[in-house]
């Protein structure tokens, strides 16, 4: 995101009568994000660029591309001169956009387009795309820990049952923070974050299962110091990496603006 953007969502917040603290409430994100994303350090992901149309009665190309008094001036404008309202639905329906030359409706059976607008239809695909890819994960993940479940209560019963002084019992319940680790671990591979990984959960699981079975508290207890190492080595890593693919999107965008000046 460019810095005129980032002070174009400054103006619409302002225009709100709205606080950081106050925005960031209500899309239920840290005022420092909203305060980035102002300064132009970062973007609102889809998901939040979709809310803050919907807060300010606004459609996406408004929000991108418009000052907030262009906006709504010319809002005005339209509802008088053309029975086509704008407007920006978001319900479970799906996601429906509306101006007077474009019409976008997100749901179920797909996109459904009408527009001459080229950016606004590049944005409307990138939505679907994300609600798309959101909805397969959650499904996938879903299924996913339904049946690790199931497959570690089973193997706790049997082995509660089978082993003789109740040692089943007593130590094979850790196995229940494994549906947690592995789905987790699914995370990392849908976010391409490595911080999702649940290293806390993986840490006690080592703990608590040699401890019980093989009677290792000491010095086992030494693992977990792997848990502060991790996150202080991944998540510094994690935010250089997302510092460089924004300023690389921003690059890229000051050079879509700059061909599209020449090519007018």
């Amino acid at each position: 995101m460019n810095y005129k953007t980032g002070e174009r969502l400054a103006k619409y917040r302002k225009k709100a009568n709205m606080s950081q603290e106050e925005l960031a409430d209500k899309l239920n994100v840290s005022r420092q994000a909203v305060s980035k994303w102002e300064r132009g350090e970062s973007s609102p992901d889809t998901d939040n660029l979709i809310a803050l149309a919907s807060l300010y009665n606004i459609t996406l190309d408004d929000l991108l591309n418009k000052d907030p008094d262009e906006a709504f001036t010319s809002k005005k404008e339209e509802t008088k001169e053309d029975t086509k309202k704008e407007y920006v639905h978001i319900g479970k329906d799906g996601i429906h956009v509306k101006d007077k030359d474009t019409e976008v409706h997100i749901n179920a059976s797909g996109v459904h387009e009408f527009a001459n607008n080229v950016d606004t239809s590049e944005i409307s695909n990138n939505i679907a795309y994300e609600i798309k890819r959101k909805r397969k994960y959650e499904i996938i993940s879903s299924i996913i820990s339904g049946i690790l479940f199931l497959i570690v209560t089973a193997i706790y019963l049997t082995l509660g049952f089978v082993l003789k002084d109740k040692e089943g019992w007593r130590v094979y319940w850790t196995l229940f923070f494994i549906p947690f680790i592995i789905s987790s671990i699914v995370d990392c591979f849908n976010y391409k974050r490595l911080s999702k990984l649940n290293v806390t959960f993986m840490v006690t699981f080592a703990y608590l299962f040699t401890g019980m079975y093989l009677g290792l508290w000491h010095p086992t207890w030494i693992v977990f110091i792997f848990i502060p190492i991790f996150y202080s080595l991944v998540c510094p890593i994690e935010k250089h990496i997302k510092n460089k693919k924004n300023i690389s999107v921003e690059e890229k965008n000051k050079k879509d603006s700059i061909d599209v000046e020449i090519k007018d």
